[in-house]
């Protein structure tokens, strides 16, 4: 569905932000227009499979 895509385009978003590391978790929440951190965590959780956590430590890992 068209909602389906937004959200996955979102989550996309979500992930390059978390890659720059410039933001923290609250700030990237308020810019995508999260309602709240949690509610955030839980669509990217539907979306990749893992957590913002998990997502945060791979990518640090592989990025190192």
């Amino acid at each position: 569905t068209i909602e389906a895509f937004a959200i996955e385009r979102k989550v996309d978003r979500v992930k390059q932000l978390l890659r720059e590391g410039e933001l923290t978790l609250s700030e990237i929440s308020y810019r995508m227009g999260y309602s709240n951190v949690q509610h955030l965590s839980k669509q990217f959780r539907a979306i990749t499979g893992i957590s913002v956590s998990a997502f945060k430590t791979e990518y640090t890992r592989s990025a190192a």
